[in-house]
């Protein structure tokens, strides 16, 4: 999508692009206790996770599970995700992986971001309509029409939010694909950096001055790089008081989404 942040009671928009993730509020205790706020142009060299870092799709799953087991709840957004329905986000994820060769745990890393899991997440509106599991901008799948949750959400439904955001073949402008490309490398590239990059365009349709730090939704990236590595249930990089919007106002408190343990008491900043 380009740029995600949901506030809810009312849909919130915190951006000029577009609309922004939803916020869930942790439910389980801390089993990881450092939360790292990127900052740089996600390189490697500017401190950023390189792939091999990266937590495996399955472990990345496991990690993710508690958080949409009981996600649309979180959102008030209908009933929480049956088991049929969480099984379809997986097999759909590990599908789009294979036919885009964008990796399953970047696609599972930008869906909790935008959704946290929840297969009735609503449609954010801006220029247009943000829906599904992954937000995707001008997207048209969708089990919440017209703030009215589908139940159960056809698996179906399911891998067309999930092809939405992935794959240019679905034929929306900005895909996880797209934005692979637009960060400027090809799928598959080496360039570890890529994938933040990419994490970037996808909230706010570009990288502004090389800084991941800075767009509609400052801590996206850095958020991004930690659900590759580890889980957290709460953003601490807003914490940090170091990231800013791209209109130049401070970030939102409740912006992101939250996954998984975290315990919010340690936290660095490296790349500044």
């Amino acid at each position: 999508m380009i740029c995600t942040t949901f506030a809810f009671a009312v849909i919130s928009i915190f951006t000029l692009a577009s609309t922004a993730p939803l916020p869930i509020r942790p439910r389980s205790p801390a089993a990881q206790n450092t939360y790292i706020t990127y900052r740089g142009d996600g390189s490697p060299a500017a401190g950023w996770p390189t792939r091999t870092q990266w937590l495996t799709f399955e472990e990345a799953w496991t990690a993710s599970l508690p958080t949409i087991q009981n996600s649309c709840t979180a959102l008030a957004s209908g009933p929480n995700n049956d088991a049929s329905e969480t099984a379809a986000i997986k097999s759909s994820i590990a599908h789009e992986a294979a036919s885009s060769l964008i990796p399953a745990e970047f696609i599972l890393a930008i869906l909790m971001q935008e959704s946290s899991g929840c297969v009735r997440a609503p449609t954010t509106l801006w220029q247009h309509a943000n829906p599904g599991l992954m937000q995707t901008a001008m997207g048209r799948a969708s089990c919440n029409v017209d703030g009215e949750p589908v139940v159960p959400c056809p698996e179906e439904t399911i891998a067309r939010m999930i092809h939405e955001g992935t794959s240019t073949s679905s034929g929306l402008g900005t895909t996880l694909e797209s934005c692979v490309k637009d960060a400027g490398a090809g799928v598959g590239t080496q360039d570890d950096g890529v994938w933040y990059r990419a994490a970037r365009i996808y909230n706010g349709g570009h990288v502004e001055g090389g800084d991941l730090g800075v767009g509609p939704t400052p801590c996206y990236a850095s958020d991004v790089a930690n659900r590759l590595v580890r889980p957290f249930a709460q953003s601490g990089c807003e914490a940090a008081g170091l990231l800013v919007r791209s209109d130049g106002d401070e970030a939102p408190e409740d912006g992101g989404v939250e996954l998984a343990p975290f315990d919010a008491r340690v936290q660095r900043t490296i790349g500044v």
